[in-house]
């Protein structure tokens, strides 16, 4: 398989995985696709700057539906310090999974949020 990592990641990131795609299992804080991507979503931390990522809110008919549309939701931080924010994996009629992220750029020079591994099957089909 090949592997990479995708840092500070955006909604941007997350549309050019998911949309037009199907999600077939979703374990801890890894998606796997219908195409054999497996994203996982990972905690950043660099310096002072930190931001944690969860997976949840998960449909119960998850797997029954193709991904339409990313969008960004605000949440309430844990503290006033942070910030907070979701990214909602839609299909055509409601939201399959979000992704919650939470941390702090301190300074803004570190991490802008949570880092994505994205692990794809060679051409060659090793």
């Amino acid at each position: 398989m090949n592997k990479e990592r995708i840092r500070d990641a955006t909604e941007s990131d997350f549309e050019k995985l998911l949309i037009g795609r199907r999600v077939v299992a979703i374990a801890g804080d890894t998606i796997e696709l219908d195409n054999g991507v497996i994203v996982t979503v990972e905690d950043a931390a660099d310096c002072c700057a930190w931001f944690n990522g969860e997976i949840d809110g998960i449909a119960p008919d998850l797997t029954e539906n193709i991904i339409t549309a990313v969008k960004i939701g605000d949440n309430e931080p844990s503290d006033s310090y942070l910030e907070a924010w979701s990214i909602h994996v839609l299909a055509v009629d409601k939201t399959l999974f979000r992704v919650d992220i939470e941390g702090t750029e301190s300074s803004g020079y570190y991490c802008h949020s949570i880092n994505l591994t994205v692990k794809t099957k060679k051409e060659n089909g090793q």
